[in-house]
Formats: structure tokens, sequence, C-alpha cells
């Protein structure tokens, strides 16, 4: 671009010089960078050096004209320079860039940046409103005469008085201040720019279509895996400007609108200036190029000067040069001080997104003023609707926060969330209730987000940084008091560092509400959504041929449309009509976009989603009270979830199949609930009283789905009809359709879903086990169990099975396990019904039904072992017990009704004795000290039974070497079985089987001489002196309220027995002690016959004893005899461990 015009320097057509050196003392750079985000970035056409003494008051051929791309961007441009921005040119810059909004520091138009920065420079007039979203403040012009001065006194009436009374006043008081300029709409202006438009239509050399090189970053890209209401804002409409551009300014970062032309060919950019020589560039005009370039990233600067519009010379400058002109010379290092302390000023200040602030400075004022216009605003609640910011605002607030929810952008969940609360606060639900409800969806999808369906309550793309700067920034409650009026003093400006920036976003709450407070906002903000909904459909406020929520603006540079048809219609039969207008007819006009912007389809669509999400909040509130076991509450909730998504299957059956995961999850705690419910006894619902202890918005949503539904698909499921085992299938049936919604690909869902499913077949076949149970206590004995009864096993048994699969299908090998041996437990019922049965019988025998049932659970309490074995301790050792009580039962039962009739009695001793064994090996292993004395007691009962399977068989005809056998294994398991009663103190049944080892002790007295006699007479009474301690602590427990009937008719039993065993012993001694025997020992006979009959004679005084009538009583007298039983004993060497002969 230089060569060329160097060339028109060749040719003498004009001449051309270049700009000053630079200075002595260099200037320090500055740091700048642009990128055009929405417009023009050049044109690509090479600009034509007009002759010298061009006359530019002569318009070219082309002028005003379109013809071209060029042609008519350079009419706009020149069209768009002559008026100023509105008020609202960063509102609109905010809407076509969301993703910048609340990111960058500065939205405004050129204009009003260099207006901020030339503070220092010039005594000017400032004006503009001051906006914040975010990090973000947006400014705009705000021309006093306009919009105060000039308007009608009911316009702005709140903003008016309070410029009367203080601003105005002010100015008067200030003798140095002058009144508001106007707006310069001179004469001479006007020609002026004329004359830049001519120059502009003269410089261009072409006016073809590819000369214009045009940019659009469309932002609002929306994420189609959120399940969200659509956008019910237009798409934002055309910048007020020809170039948003992205302009960082050192470490400053804007969104500005310009409307700079720029050229450019192919290695080179230049912007046009257009400048009278007969007045030199200055300060304020240098700056303005600079800035201008600067903010354009455009390296050069071509000054055309004329006298009187005819052309001079051309002058190339530069941009880094432009601060070294002669007369406009300035420090850019002082420029950016006066940026960065400006912007400190500002965000110190403007801290509250959704107020508007106003910055104003007098013309010769000293300092520049920040008004709160919506605190003052506050002050004047009727006033309130004046300020024309509020909606615009509000709206750019929403499409912001909606943006970055959509597209999550990292770490800006709370600043979302307070960008819609602002939102909210400043819209009037019933105006703009479209916006209104579509922000409460987003608020409730802040609080309560799809992942919290898998128990995922994280912020998208939070971080734990984040989050703490957030903390940090917070100051506790929003309504403290703040001044509504701030100034800094122009000169201060111009210091470095003068200005500290303080904490941003000081009012941005941090997001730490636990679930339940997350769930409990999202259901008043979806009741606040729903509620705004109904009212606009109901006064149908809603129509397409409106712009839907927000102000509908004209463009000035389109034409109105007029509707109209033709008095005369004419059939089209023409050949020359366009083909394509004909095909459009067949066309169908539903299109994505027509669906979006059709009122009836967009209330429906967000009614759908407004309660899909009340259903999944209502399901995360079911989970929150089933972990503290409030079932009621659980119950009540599922109730409402299930009832939210009937009606949103209602409002949008299009989206159900894409909702199964949210559906199977209500189905799962479905099951989960009537479980919890079952279990605890709590079927007889009140829903009345449950709904009376529902929150207002809560009762609210129910009766807006109530009236939405006529009838609830899932009353069935809800209902506690029937008896318990129906209630059970119905939990099974609940899983049952919530898995088949499940991917088996889905493991984190579908295998929790099989274990609740396979536990639910495990409640329902214990269900069965105790109906059972209960109708065999009930029934009478018959011949054989009832056609209910066999009913009830085939179904546990199948319900056991059913469980035992599932667990099998996920290798859940744990409850495999014990569905194993749950169903162990129920063949053993079986067993015992056919137990019963035998004994009411005439044989009275044990059954071969019983003995299938018995071997039925054994086996499963083998699988149940094999499978525990592999890892589960705490299973195992419960299998073993119930193996071990299987084996001990079934053996007490073969040796109680043994089947004699129909097995050998051999046989039947050695199966009891193996059952007894294997019974003993189970309890033989460590076990935890929780469960020892339960092992001890059965230990000690097979011990005794086993004794007293020997001591029998000692009574029937066997050889003598098999008798003395029988009697060593009996006394080795009778001593065994009174260790571990003794060390449990389990009284009565120590005393039984001593006296049983008394009695083996006895039956051998028979045929043997009296030496031997008395040795054995000698043993028994040593085991009877050792009932003294079991007869005190039997005295013990007849004396407690507690003890039962059963405790002493057996106390009486045995305190009788020994009794008479301890006369009959003490005889017998007596008589053999009387026989003469050898002389040696004549004395100490004599000395035994005397405690022999002491002690006999005090045996014998017992029964005769009136003091003896009750139990207590009795054991006293016993235990003081036993006493003395003890001493004769120690004093003669006597003890039970002789052994039997």
């Amino acid at each position: 671009m230089s060569k060329k015009l160097k060339e028109k320097e060749d040719n003498q057509l004009v001449p051309v010089c270049y700009g000053p050196s630079k200075a002595v003392v260099p200037l320090k750079s500055v740091k700048s960078d642009a990128e055009v985000r929405h417009g023009i970035v050049h044109f690509s056409t090479h600009i034509a050096p007009l002759r010298l003494h061009t006359d530019l008051n002569i318009p070219p051929s082309n002028w005003l004209r379109s013809s071209s791309k060029l042609e008519q961007h350079v009419r706009d441009l020149t069209w768009h320079s002559t008026k100023k921005p509105s008020q609202f040119s960063s509102i609109d810059m905010a809407h076509k860039s969301p993703d910048l909004t609340g990111e960058v520091d500065v939205i405004t138009h050129s204009a009003n940046i260099k207006k901020l920065l030339k503070i220092p420079f010039e005594n000017s007039h400032i004006s503009m409103m001051v906006h914040r979203v975010g990090k973000s403040l947006l400014l705009d012009e705000f021309d006093i005469h306009k919009h105060l001065l000039r308007k009608e006194q009911t316009e702005w009436s709140w903003l008016r008085q309070f410029y009367y009374e203080s601003v105005l006043r002010d100015i008067q008081e200030n003798m140095k201040c002058v009144p508001v300029p106007r707006q310069s709409k001179t004469r001479d202006n006007l020609q002026n720019m004329n004359l830049y438009s001519k120059f502009l239509y003269h410089s261009l050399c072409g006016s073809r279509e590819d000369d214009v090189s045009e940019i659009s970053r469309h932002t609002c890209i929306y994420n189609d895996d959120k399940a969200m209401i659509p956008d019910p804002l237009p798409k934002p409409m055309g910048s007020q400007t020809h170039r948003d551009v992205l302009w960082t300014f050192e470490d400053i970062k804007m969104l500005i609108g310009t409307d700079l032309p720029v050229f450019c060919d192919d290695s080179y950019c230049v912007s046009l200036r257009l400048s009278d020589m007969r007045t030199p560039v200055n300060v304020l005009t240098g700056l303005d190029y600079w800035l201008d370039n600067l903010m354009c990233n455009v390296p050069e600067v071509a000054m055309c000067f004329h006298v009187n519009g005819i052309v001079q010379k051309y002058e190339l400058v530069k941009t880094e040069d432009i601060p070294d002109l002669e007369n406009s010379r300035f420090d850019p290092t002082v420029v950016t001080d006066i940026a960065k302390n400006i912007l400190s000023f500002l965000k110190n200040n403007a801290t509250r997104e959704g107020h508007t602030y106003w910055l104003y400075k007098g013309t010769n004022d000293d300092v520049v003023k920040l008004y709160d216009l919506t605190a003052l605003c506050d002050e004047i609640p009727e006033k309130s609707s004046q300020n024309p910011f509020i909606v615009p605002l509000g709206m750019l607030l929403y499409r912001v926060a909606r943006n970055m929810w959509t597209n999550e952008t990292p770490g800006k969940t709370s600043l979302v969330r307070t960008l819609l609360e602002n939102c909210l606060c400043l819209l009037d639900e019933k105006k703009h209730s479209q916006v209104y409800t579509s922000a409460n969806y987003l608020l409730s999808d802040i609080y309560v987000p799809d992942s919290c369906l898998h128990d995922d309550w994280s912020l998208p793309n939070d971080s734990s940084d984040e989050n703490s700067d957030e903390d940090n920034n917070y100051d506790g409650d929003d309504t403290t008091t703040t001044t509504t009026t701030h100034h800094v003093d122009v000169k201060t400006l111009s210091d470095t560092g003068r200005l500290s920036q303080s904490n941003e976003l000081i009012r941005l709450k941090p997001f730490n509400e636990t679930q339940a407070e997350r769930c409990d906002e999202a259901i008043k903000c979806i009741h606040r959504g729903l509620g705004c909904l109904q009212y606009d459909l109901k006064v149908g406020k809603h129509r397409s041929s409106q712009i839907v929520e927000e102000q509908a603006t004209c463009n000035s540079d389109e034409a109105i449309p007029l509707h109209y048809e033709p008095l005369i219609k004419t059939n089209i039969s023409s050949t020359s009509v366009n083909k394509e207008t004909l095909s459009l007819e067949k066309i169908p006009t539903v299109s994505v976009e027509s669906k979006e912007n059709d009122p009836q389809s967009w209330h429906t669509l967000s009614e759908g989603l407004l309660y899909r999400k009340a259903a999944l909040a209502f399901s995360a509130m079911t989970k929150s009270c089933m972990v503290v076991d409030d079932m009621m509450k659980s119950y009540t909730y599922l109730k409402m979830a299930l009832t939210c998504f009937d009606a949103f299957k209602c409002v949008l059956p299009q989206k159900v199949s894409e909702n199964d995961g949210l559906l199977s999850c209500l189905l799962g705690l479905c099951g989960d609930i009537r479980l919890g419910l079952i279990k605890s006894n709590k079927t007889n619902i009140d829903w009345d009283q449950c709904m009376r202890q529902c929150t207002i918005e809560e009762q609210g949503i129910f009766e807006m789905v109530d009236r939405e539904t006529t009838s609830l698909e899932f009353e069935r499921l809800l209902n506690f009809d029937g008896d318990i085992s129906d209630n059970v299938s119905i939990c099974v049936e609940c899983y049952d359709k919530a898995l088949k919604l499940t991917s088996r690909k889905n493991l984190h869902v579908y295998i929790p879903l099989s274990k609740r499913k396979g536990n639910a077949y495990n409640e329902l076949g214990v269900c069965y086990m105790q109906l059972a149970q209960k109708l065999l206590e009930n029934e009478g004995i018959q011949n054989k169990p009832s056609e209910n009864m066999v009913k009830l096993w085939t179904n546990g048994r199948q319900a056991f099975l059913h469980g035992i699969e599932v667990f099998e299908q996920i290798k859940d090998i744990a409850n495999q396990a014990l569905l194993h041996c749950n169903y162990g437990r129920l063949m053993r019922l079986c067993a015992t019904t056919y137990t019963q049965i035998a004994v009411h019988s005439k044989l009275q025998e044990f059954t071969a039904k019983e003995r299938f049932y018995f071997q039925q659970a054994i086996d499963e309490y083998k699988k149940a072992l094999t499978l525990g074995n592999q890892g589960f301790k705490a299973i195992v050792e419960s299998v073993k017990w119930e193996l071990s009580t299987t084996y001990f039962n079934m053996a007490s039962l073969l040796q109680d009704y043994a089947p004699l009739s129909s097995i050998n009695k051999e046989e039947v001793e050695k199966e009891i004795i193996t059952l007894m064994d294997n019974s003993l090996k189970y309890c033989k292993d460590e076990t935890s000290f929780v469960n020892q004395p339960m092992y001890q007691f059965r230990a000690a009962s097979v011990n005794h039974r086993l004794a007293s399977l020997f001591h029998n068989t000692i009574r029937s005809d066997c050889t003598d070497q098999k008798r003395k056998h029988l009697r060593i294994l009996a006394e080795k398991h009778y001593i065994k079985s009174t260790k571990l009663y003794q060390q449990m103190e389990c009284h009565v049944e120590y005393l039984q089987a001593h006296l049983e080892y008394i009695a083996l002790l006895e039956s051998s007295l028979t045929g043997q001489t009296n030496m031997k006699r008395q040795k054995i007479l000698s043993q028994i009474l040593a085991c009877l002196s050792y009932c003294k301690e079991p007869i005190k602590g039997l005295s013990v427990q007849l004396k407690e309220p507690e003890s039962s009937q059963n405790l002493m008719v057996e106390a009486k039993t045995i305190l009788n027995i020994i009794e008479s065993r301890l006369q009959f012993t003490l005889q017998q001694l007596l008589k053999i002690f009387s026989t003469p025997l050898k002389k040696s020992k004549s004395s100490n006979t004599s000395e035994n016959i005397e405690d022999l009959r002491s002690l006999y004679a005090s045996s014998i005084t017992i029964d005769k004893s009136k003091t003896c009538d009750s139990l207590t009583v009795k054991c006293d007298v016993l235990e003081t005899l036993l006493e003395q039983v003890t001493s004769y004993c120690v004093k003669n060497g006597l003890s039970q461990d002789h052994g039997v002969t």
C-alpha cells in the first residue's frame, strides 16, 4: 500500500510524506492485541490515493450506492458513524457473545473507551450507565438531554428528581462547571461527515464481491446431551457497530464495537483519516487515532490533508509513532495507568450483578462519581418499573448463565446460580414468564443435576481450587447496607498503581449446600416454574407474531414490512414462476426452529421437563430419607416422584424412552421402600397425613400434577392390598421392571439392581417360610400336611431358587451362600412338620419324609459352606452352626423316636453316633467369643446325648467286654458334658447329666463284692458332694421373679432324686461298714460308722422337716447336708475320678 502511495508521489499526482522520527527518549511500548469476533475484519481492496487538488465536495459517481458489498458496507459504515450508540449497545454486544460475557473486563463501544481514557486530557462531560455481569463491566453512554431533560415528566421521574436535587445542584454551586453539553448537530459537523463519506467512496478502487472480509463466531453452542428447555429468547440481532473486537490492552480484556474502516492488500493494512490542514492534530485527535488503530490491530494510519475539501497531501504514520506526532505528543504508559485506575475504580464499587450504576462527571469537574441507581430506585418502590435497563439486563443475565451452564464452563457453577437468581429478581414473572420459567429450570438443574441419579452430586468441571476462591470472596449477607455514591479524583487516574483492585465478585455465594438443601431449593424453583407456565397458558400472552419475552426493537436500517393482499387475485399459471417457490409449498412448515418458536410446543416441552426434574429431585429426596430410615417420608416422596414421572409421560410421551434410567431408579426405590415398610409393619398409610407434612411447594407441585393426570399408572405398585406375600411379590415385580429398563453393560446400575432383586426373592422365600411356620403352629395335627402348607413350601422353594439364579448371574457368591442357607431352613421346617405328624401317630417313629427333608437341608448347607469358604468367614460360621443344628436335631429325633420297625437298632445307633459326631465336628472349630457359649452348650448337649445313648445300650443284652467298653464311653461323655455345663453355669442340665452318671455308677453295683461295692458307693457319694455348688446356683435362679414353672418342676424332680440317692448311698455304705472287717481297721471303721450314721440321720430328717415346703428352703437344707458330705469325702480321700470297673 505504501508502494502505491509512493508511485503516486513519483508521478507528481499527490505529495506523500512520512511521519516524524521517534522521540529522543523512546517511550515504553504497550502490549495490545485484537481479534475480530463479529462483523467486518477489513476491506480486502487497494485504496486509490486521490490526485492533487481533488475536490471532495463533489460527490463521486458511486456515492451512497450499494451496487457491491463493498459499497454497501461503506455506506452503512458512514451512516453508523453519524449516530451515537444506544443505551443498550453493550447489552446487545453481550447477547452476541455470551461466552465472553462474565470473562472479559469491559464490554462497550469504542467511543466510550476513548472518552474514559481522555478524562485526564480534557475537561469534558462524562455520562455512562454501568452494569456488572460476572467480572464484566457493561458501559453505555447515557444522554441526559435525551432521557431526562427532553422527556415528558412521567418518564424517569425518580432519576430526574435525583438529577435535579443532587447532580444539577452541584453544577450550579460550582462556578467552574458549565451546564451539560448537548450533542453537536451543527451544519459544519454534518458537512464534515458528508465530506468523509465522499472521501471513502473516492478511495475505493473496485467493488468486487470478495472485497469484504467478514467473520462471525457463533458462541451459543448448546450441549445436545442436556435435557434443556428451549431458549425462549430470539437469536441476537445485528450489532450497532460494524465490528465487535476482543481487545487485550496490557492485562485488560475488552469486547468493543468499532466502525473504523480498515483497508488491506496482500501484505499490509491501513486505516484512512481525513484531516483539515488548517486544524493541527492535537493530543486528543492523536490519542483517538492511536486507540482506534490499537483496537483494530492496524499498523498504520494514512492521513489525507485537505483545505476546504481540496486534497493537498497524504501522510503515512505508523501506529507506534502516533504518540510522537508534533502537537499531539502523549505517553502511552500514562494511558495504560488511566485504563487500569478507571477499571479498578469501577470494579471496586460496581460490585452487584443486576444493579444499574451511573458514571458521571460534569464539564470542568475534578471528580468522577459513580451512583448506584438501583439502590436509589429501591427507595421508591412504586417507581422501580421506570428503570428501562431492568428487563434487558435480566435477559442478558439469563442468556449468559444459560450459555455457561449448557457449555459446562469450568468453575462457574456459583456464578451461574448468582446470575440466574439476579435474573429472577429483575424480571417480572407475569410479564416475562417464559424466561422466568426457563431460569427456574436452570436453577433446579444446578441444584439437582442429572448425575445425581447415580449419586454423583459433584458440580460439572468444578475444582476444589475454584470453589475455595469463591468461598474466600464471599462476604456473607448480601442485604448489608452499602454506600450508593462513590467518587475518584481525576488527578489520581494518571498515577501508577494509585487504585488497587479489590476482590472481585464479593457477592458470589459459595456452593456448599447439603444434598437435602439442594433438593429443597430445586423443588422451590420447579414450583415457581410450573406456576409461571400455568399463568402464561391461562392469560394467553404468547403470540407467534411477537418476539417472545424480549423487548422488540426496530432496526432502523430495514424497512417495515406491510402485510397486504392484492385487490385482484390471479391464478398462478405462468411458466415463468420460480420453480423453487412452487416447491416450497410442498415442504412441511414444521422445523426444529419453528418448534422452538411455537409457543404451544415450548410450553409443552417446558412443562414436561419440569415434571421430569421434579421426579428426579423427589427421587433424590427419597434416597436421603431412606438413609436415615424414615420410611414414611420416603414413601411420600416416592409417590410424588412417580406421579411427576407419570405427568412427564403424559405431556412428552416421545421422550419417555430417553429416561429409562430415571424410571428404573424409581422402580428400584419402590421395591426398597415396600420391603422397608413391610419389615417395619407400617403398611397402613394415611396419605392425607403424609401430605400435611409436606412443604407448600411440594403440595403445589402434587396438585398441578394431579390436575394433569387422570390416573396414576404406577398406583398398584404403591398400594398395600393383600397379604404380606403378595406385597413382597410386588417388590420383586418392581425390581424386575427396573432391570428390564437397564442395560447389562451398565454394570454399576445393573448389578446393584440385581442384588436387590435377589434380596427380594430371599425376603419372599422367608415370608413364605414364616407363613408356613405360623400355619404349623395354628393348624391342628393331621395325618399329612395341608394343601396350603404344601403351597407355601413350593412358593418358598421357587423364591429361593429364583434368588439363587439371580445371584449366580452376577456371580455374587456371598448371597448365593445365604440363600442356600435359607433354603436349608425351609427344608428343616418341612422336616419339622412331618416330625409333629409322626409324634402324634401310632408308631411315633422317625419317618422317611423327615429323613428326606433333613438330608435336603444338609445338602443345601453344604453348598452354602462350599461357597462361604471362598473368603466369607461370617457366613461360614453361621452355616456351620446351622449344619450342626441340623445334624443334632436329626440325631435327637432318631434317638427319641427310633424307627425300629424298619431299621435295625444297631444301625440306628451307628447313624445316631455318626450324626452326633458330625454335629460335634462343626462345633469344635474356632469361633468368635460372642458365639462361644452357644457352641459350648451344643457340645455339652451332644456329649450328654451320646452318654445317654451308650448308657441305654448297656441295659440291653450284650457281652461283658462290650458292656465294659460302653461304660467307658458313657463315663467319658458324661464327664465332658458335666464339665461344659459347669463352665456355662447351666445348673439344671449339669445336675441332670450328673445324676445320670450316678445312675451309671449304681448300675455297676450288681454282682460286686463288698470291697468293690464300698469303692463304687464312695465314688457315688463324692459325685453327690459335687452337687452342692449347682444346687446353690439353682436356689438363686428359683429366687428370681422371672423363673418359669418348668424350671420349678424340673428343680423339684432333681432335688428329690438327689435326696433319695443320697439316702440310698449312705444307707448302703453304713451296711457295708457295719459288716465285720479286719481288726486292724476297727478304729477307723467305727469312726466311719459314726460319721455315716450322722449323715444318714440328717438325710432322712429332710422329709420329716416341716420347713422344707418351698424349693429354695429345700435347696438350702440340701446344700448344708452336702457340705457335711463334702467334709466327710475330704476326710476320707474320696473322689469321683476312680472310674467305673
